[in-house]
C-alpha cells in the first residue's frame, strides 16, 4: 500500500502532459517513451518532454540518446530530472541495457524499478555496453544487486553530475553494483547518499574498477556487513580523486561488521587529496574493526592531504583501528595525511596485524582515544615492518 501511495505521489508530482520526439529518424511524436525507443534506430536521438513515463526501457544493439527535460513544444529545456520521471511496478529494471549498447541517459529521473531480474533496479548494463548517466536521479530502486544500477561484465558506467540515492539491494551495492572488469566513472558532481545493502551500502566492486573524478560525495549509506561506502573484492580496483568527500554530510555505517567507510579484500585503494580543498573520510562507524576502513590482503594509498575524520567527526569501530584497520595488507600515508579524532578499543587510529605500514612526509596521527590498551597506531603483530619519516 505504501508503494502504491508513494508512486501515486510520483506521478502527481510532475506536469501530466508527456511526449517523445526522434529528432533523428523523425515519426510521428509518441505518447510512450517505451514505444519511441523498441522502434528507434541506431544512432537516434530522443528529446523526452517533462512528464511521467510508466514502463521498462529494454535496448539491445542500439547507440541511443535519450534526452529529458523539454517543454511540450521542444523549444525550451530545464535541467531537472524530478521534472522527467521514468518508472516502472517494482518488477524489472527501469532501463535494460544489453548486447553492445552505447547509451546516454540525460536529465531523467528513474525510479521503481524492482526485483525480477537480479542486477541492477534501477538501469542494468549489460557486457561490452557503455551507459551515461548525466543530470539525472536514480532514487527509489530495489535489486539483488546493484539497487540503483548495475554494470555487469566489461560494461562501462559514466555517470555525470547525477544523484544516486535511496537505492536498496538485497545482498551487494545499494546503490552501484560493478561485475568483473566494469568500470564505474563517476564525474563531478556527483552524489551518492541514503542507499542499503547487506554489504557495500553506496557502491560494491567485484573485481571491477571505480574512479572519480572531482567533487563526488558519498554520505549516509548503510550495509550490515561490510562497506559502509564502498566495498572492494576479488580484485577490485579503487582510484579516489582530490575533493572527494566521504560523510561530509552523514556518516557511512556499518550496522554488524568492518569497514564503516571501506572495506578492501584482495584489491587496490588509491586515495589522493590536494591542499587547496577537503577530500577526506569523516565520521564512519563500524561495530567491529576499521572505523572508516577495513584492509584484507589489500594495498592502500592515502595521500596528498587527505583527512581521515575532522571538524567534530569521529571514526569509531567497536574493537580495533579507528581509523584504519589492516590485515595482511600494505598501507601507505604520504604527505600531509591526517588521522585523527578516531576511537577503537585498541589503535586509535591504526591497528595493523601482519602488515607493511609506511608514513611519509608530514603524516600526522593525533587525537585518537583507545579504550582497553596500546596507543593510536597498534601493530598487533611484532613482525609487522614499520617505516616513518618526517617531512
Amino acid at each position: 500500500m505504501k508503494k502504491c501511495v508513494w508512486m501515486a505521489a510520483v506521478l502527481m508530482a510532475v506536469p501530466g502532459w508527456a511526449g517523445v520526439t526522434n529528432v533523428t529518424s523523425g515519426g510521428p511524436l509518441y505518447s510512450s517513451l517505451t514505444q519511441a525507443v523498441a522502434v528507434a534506430a541506431s544512432g537516434d536521438e530522443l528529446r523526452v518532454s517533462t512528464g511521467a513515463y510508466f514502463g521498462n526501457l529494454v535496448i539491445a544493439g542500439k547507440h541511443l540518446n535519450i534526452r529529458g527535460g523539454y517543454a511540450p513544444d521542444f523549444a525550451a529545456r530545464v535541467y531537472e530530472p524530478e521534472q522527467t520521471v521514468v518508472s516502472t511496478s517494482g518488477v524489472a529494471p527501469v532501463v535494460f541495457i544489453d548486447g553492445g549498447a552505447r547509451v546516454l541517459l540525460e536529465a531523467v529521473r528513474i525510479t521503481g524499478g524492482g526485483i525480477f531480474l537480479l542486477w541492477g533496479g534501477g538501469v542494468f548494463a549489460g557486457d561490452n555496453c557503455v551507459v551515461t548517466a548525466r543530470y539525472c536521479q536514480i532514487d527509489g530502486n530495489v535489486s539483488w544487486f546493484g539497487g540503483g544500477v548495475a554494470a555487469w561484465s566489461n560494461a562501462t558506467l559514466v555517470v555525470e553530475a547525477t544523484w544516486i540515492d535511496h537505492n536498496t539491494a538485497l545482498v551487494e551495492g545499494g546503490g552501484v553494483y560493478a561485475f568483473l572488469e566494469g568500470r564505474v566513472v563517476l564525474k563531478e558532481p556527483v552524489a551518492c547518499f541514503e542507499n542499503w545493502a547487506p554489504r557495500g551500502g553506496g557502491v560494491t566492486l567485484c573485481g571491477a574498477s571505480l574512479t572519480t573524478h572531482g567533487g563526488c560525495q558519498f554520505d549516509g549509506n548503510t550495509a550490515v556487513e561490510r562497506g559502509g561506502a564502498l566495498y572492494l573484492f576479488n580484485g577490485a580496483r579503487a582510484e579516489i580523486a582530490p575533493h572527494a568527500r566521504f560523510g561530509w554530510t552523514a556518516p557511512n555505517v556499518v550496522t554488524n561488521g568492518d569497514g564503516g567507510c571501506v572495506y578492501a579484500e584482495s584489491s587496490t585503494l588509491t586515495m589522493r587529496g590536494d591542499a587547496a580543498a577537503i577530500t577526506c573520510m569523516r565520521g564512519s562507524r563500524a561495530t567491529r574493526n576499521g572505523g572508516a576502513l577495513y584492509l584484507s590482503n589489500s594495498v592502500c594509498m592515502l595521500a596528498d592531504h587527505i583527512e581521515v575524520a575532522g571538524l567534530g567527526a569521529t571514526n569509531m569501530p567497536g574493537l580495533f583501528g579507528g581509523g584504519i584497520y589492516a590485515l595482511d595488507s600494505v598501507v601507505t600515508l604520504s604527505n600531509h595525511v591526517r588521522v585523527h579524532s578516531c576511537v577503537a578499543a585498541a589503535g586509535g587510529a591504526i591497528a595493523a596485524q601482519r602488515s607493511a605500514l609506511t608514513l611519509l612526509d608530514g603524516v600526522t596521527i593525533g587525537d585518537t582515544n583507545y579504550w582497553l590498551m596500546k596507543g593510536p597506531a597498534w601493530p598487533a603483530a611484532a613482525s609487522m615492518p614499520m617505516t616513518a619519516r618526517r617531512g
